[in-house]
């Protein structure tokens, strides 16, 4: 019998080498990091944007008399009756017909940090509302009887700049301006997704996903061609509309179910993106179930609207480096040059049938405006869908 061939060492040296040839290389910088500077981290850089306190305006007013704290209450608001003020050079009067109630409104009124300058008190709540231009200082910007949307505050009649007048999407009903067609639920539904990639064979969760924000989320992430996607909702009612109407893969009522428990019968094998507009508690769980290079969108924390301090605490932090997960934050105001592709697809979708909207309107005075924010986020008669003041006929 020959003698045996013993087999070379092999250096394990050259064994890690040879591992690490085979690892595919990654262009460095990173491909994700952002090239802007610290100028874009200011809304009043943007165009469009208005700050609340140089927004003028007359008849009905809902004033800031005191910063919430908690649940807002009929005393932090003041509503005054002043004269409507005249169009002054490079201005126009906006007669307010819908104003959008959004979640943000709370945040917006504490004076913490936070993405843009806080209301004053005394000054008029900030909402973003559609009406009609009743006066203008130019016609050839803004005509009398052009429908526009923007920061006008909840009054009845707003003194706009002219740049700070949206022309309202026409063909589409009115209110869609507060809702499908604003830039912080239409617009940043679609950055969310551009940033979350989605892919066949992949799992999504959206968080608050009845809101107008997380239903769009939900739609366009099965539109562009997510294999899965579960929306996490409060009640049954909301829970059964994602899944029947919108065509969510599952549903968890928190208010009812174990979210933990939950995600993992609905996600076996994991998460691999979140589009999140929740945070605390909620997003603490979620990255327990992470998949390693998973990616977490940031759209909102309203857990924390109505605390009286700007803190977030997040349990199972640590995952975002065991996980290797990549977490991201971002504001519409950014993404303004990308508005019309992002009409363009949405609304493409609307018109093949891809794409509901839900809004519930409520034809209220000017004077209901504490009842209608406090049902953002409490009482049995809570919102579904975009809550939206109609506090005028139209024309």
């Amino acid at each position: 019998m020959g003698a045996a061939c013993a087999a070379p060492a092999v250096d394990p040296a050259t064994e890690v080498a040879t591992a690490a040839a085979e690892v595919v290389a990654l262009p460095w910088p990173a491909v994700t990091r952002d090239p802007r500077d610290a100028s874009w981290c200011s809304p009043g850089t943007k165009i469009g944007y208005v700050p609340i306190d140089q927004v003028g305006g007359g008849g009905k007013r809902v004033m800031i008399k005191t910063r919430p704290v908690g649940e807002p209450k009929d005393s932090d608001f003041e509503i005054k009756t002043e004269p409507i003020p005249k169009a002054k050079e490079g201005h126009c009067v906006v007669k307010v017909i819908y104003v959008g109630m959004a979640p943000a409104m709370m945040q917006w009124m504490k004076d913490i940090d936070q993405f843009m300058p806080a209301t004053p008190v005394g000054g008029v709540v900030r909402a973003t509302c559609v009406g009609q231009v009743v006066e203008t200082s130019d016609p050839s910007q803004q005509a009398v009887g052009a429908w526009v949307s923007g920061l006008t505050g909840v009054q009845e009649y707003a003194v706009m700049p002219l740049y700070g007048c949206f022309p309202a999407v026409p063909d589409v009903p009115k209110t869609w301006n507060v809702s499908f067609f604003a830039g912080d639920a239409g617009l940043t539904s679609w950055i969310g997704c551009n940033i979350l990639e989605p892919k066949a064979g992949k799992t999504y969760v959206v968080t608050a996903a009845a809101s107008v924000t997380g239903a769009i989320v939900v739609q366009l992430l099965k539109a562009r061609g997510a294999t899965k996607v579960i929306g996490i909702a409060g009640g049954s009612e909301k829970c059964k509309w994602l899944k029947e109407t919108l065509g969510a893969d599952g549903v968890i009522d928190y208010k009812s179910e174990s979210v933990s428990d939950r995600l993992g019968v609905l996600c076996g094998d994991g998460i691999d993106g979140v589009y999140d507009n929740v945070g605390g508690a909620m997003l603490g769980t979620i990255l327990k179930k992470m998949n390693h290079f998973g990616t977490i969108v940031i759209g909102g924390w309203v857990s924390g609207y109505l605390n009286g301090e700007n803190t977030q605490a997040v349990e199972n932090y640590e995952m975002i480096m065991a996980r290797r997960l990549k977490v991201q934050g971002f504001l519409c105001f950014d993404h303004l040059g990308d508005s019309n592709d992002c009409w363009g697809e949405l609304g493409g979708l609307v018109q093949a049938g891809k794409m509901q909207v839900k809004e519930e309107i409520v034809e209220v005075g000017i004077e209901q405006f504490a009842k209608q924010v406090k049902r953002l986020f409490v009482g049995e008669k809570k919102n579904f869908g975009k809550l939206i003041m109609k506090i005028a006929p139209e024309p």
